[in-house]
C-alpha cells in the first residue's frame, strides 16, 4: 500500500475513535494529523491514560483455588460468553505481543425492560487475540450480544496486551481491534453504543525494556470490574494440555477462527475436534530454550519464563496422541467438561 493510502487508513481509524473514547475532542488530546499511529492518539487522551495507569499500577492479581468465584480461564486463539448465572470471572494471561479483548454488554434504558423486550442479564465475552484478521469471530460474538439483549445496548470494550516489540506484531494486532470496533460504531450505532474502557495496548503497556506489563487480565462479569490477573493451574480450568496443543497442530485453521469453549446456552466446556497432523516436532522438543524461543516466539526475549515447557508439553503431547484417541471415532466427538459439585473450578468429563 503506497504511504498515501496508509496514512488515510490510519487517518479514519483515529476518526472514528472519537466516537468511542469517553474524552471527545478533549483539548488537552494532540491533533489526530499529529499523531503517528492509533496508539500514540489514544495516548494523548487524558481519559484513556488516566485508565491505563489505574489499571497497570495496581497489583497482579493472582487466582487461585479457594476462592468462591466462578473462574472460566480463556487460552491463546479462544473465545467464551458467559452471563451472571454461569460465571464470575472469565481471564486470560500469558499474552505478550497477544491482546486479550473483553466485552461487556447491559440493555441502555429501562424501557426495554418495560416493554418485556430483550435480555436485561448482562453478557461478557473473552478472546485471546494472537494475529489480526478475527473479522468475522468478532462480528460473530456482536451478532450473539445483539440476540440476547433484543434492543439498544451499552457495549463496553477492554483490551490489554502487547508491548513495543520491535517487529510491530503488537501494533498490528492493536490496528487491526481498534478499526474493528469504529466500524462497529459507524455501522451499529442504532443498537449498540460502544465505549472504549480500558486500553492497555502496545506502547500504552510497554515496560520500558522489552516487554508487556499487563500479560493477563480478568473481568467480573456481576459488575464489569476489570484488573490484571494470572492464574494459578488450580484454576486454569480442563484439558488446558490439550487445548494449548491446537496451536502447534499443524491443521489450525489458518484462516482466523477462534474456538468457542463457552456459550450462553451451555453450562460448561467445550474442546472441539481438531485434526493433530504428523508433524514431527521431536527437533524443536530438542532444542535448547534460547533457540526454541527464536523458533516458535513473535517475541523471543518477552516471553515469560515457563514459554518453553509449555510448548515442549504441547508438542509432545501431539506427538503422543491422535485425534481419534482424543476425540473419538473419526475424530469428530467434542469433548465437554462440567464444573464439579465439590468445587466449581474443578471439572469433570461429562
Amino acid at each position: 500500500m503506497a504511504k498515501s493510502g496508509v496514512a488515510a487508513k490510519v487517518s479514519y481509524r483515529r476518526a472514528l475513535l472519537q466516537s468511542l473514547t469517553a474524552q471527545k475532542c478533549s483539548s488537552d488530546a494532540h491533533p489526530l494529523e499529529s499523531c503517528a499511529t492509533v496508539t500514540e492518539y489514544l495516548a494523548s487522551m487524558p481519559s484513556i491514560a488516566e485508565r491505563v495507569r489505574k489499571v497497570l499500577s495496581k497489583e497482579v492479581r493472582i487466582l487461585s483455588d479457594g476462592t468462591n468465584d466462578r473462574i472460566i480461564n480463556i487460552l491463546q486463539g479462544e473465545i467464551a460468553h458467559a452471563t451472571v448465572s454461569q460465571a464470575d470471572i472469565l481471564v486470560s494471561d500469558h499474552a505478550t505481543t497477544c491482546h486479550i479483548l473483553a466485552v461487556r454488554s447491559t440493555l441502555c434504558t429501562s424501557t426495554n425492560l418495560a416493554q418485556g423486550e430483550g435480555g436485561s442479564t448482562p453478557l461478557v465475552s473473552l478472546c485471546h487475540i494472537d494475529m489480526p484478521g478475527y473479522n468475522r469471530c468478532l462480528k460473530s460474538m456482536v451478532e450473539l450480544h445483539k440476540r440476547h439483549h433484543r434492543g439498544k445496548m451499552f457495549m463496553d470494550f477492554h483490551i490489554v496486551g502487547g508491548f513495543s516489540d520491535r517487529n510491530g506484531s503488537s501494533l498490528s494486532i492493536t490496528e487491526h481491534l481498534m478499526e474493528f470496533i469504529g466500524r462497529l460504531a459507524q455501522e451499529e450505532g442504532l443498537c449498540i453504543q460502544p465505549t472504549i474502557k480500558t486500553c492497555a495496548v502496545s506502547c500504552l503497556n510497554s515496560d520500558g525494556s522489552s516487554g508487556p506489563i499487563g500479560r493477563g487480565m480478568a473481568i467480573d462479569v456481576r459488575t464489569g470490574e476489570v484488573y490484571i490477573a494470572k492464574v494459578d493451574p488450580s484454576v486454569a480450568g480442563p484439558a488446558t494440555e490439550l487445548r494449548g496443543a491446537r496451536l502447534w497442530a499443524s491443521s489450525r485453521d489458518e484462516t482466523e477462527r477462534l474456538s468457542i469453549i463457552h456459550t450462553p446456552a451451555s453450562d460448561g466446556i467445550a474442546v472441539e475436534p481438531f485434526q493433530f497432523g504428523n508433524e514431527d516436532f521431536k527437533a524443536y522438543i530438542a532444542l535448547s530454550d534460547e533457540d526454541l524461543l527464536l523458533a516458535t516466539s513473535t517475541s523471543p526475549d518477552a516471553e515469560e519464563e515457563d514459554f518453553c515447557d509449555q510448548a515442549r508439553r504441547s508438542m509432545k503431547f501431539l506427538q503422543s496422541n491422535d485425534t481419534e484417541k482424543v476425540f473419538g471415532y473419526r475424530g469428530c466427538t467434542p469433548l465437554r467438561f462440567r464444573r464439579s459439585d465439590q468445587n466449581a473450578n474443578k471439572w469433570c468429563l461429562r
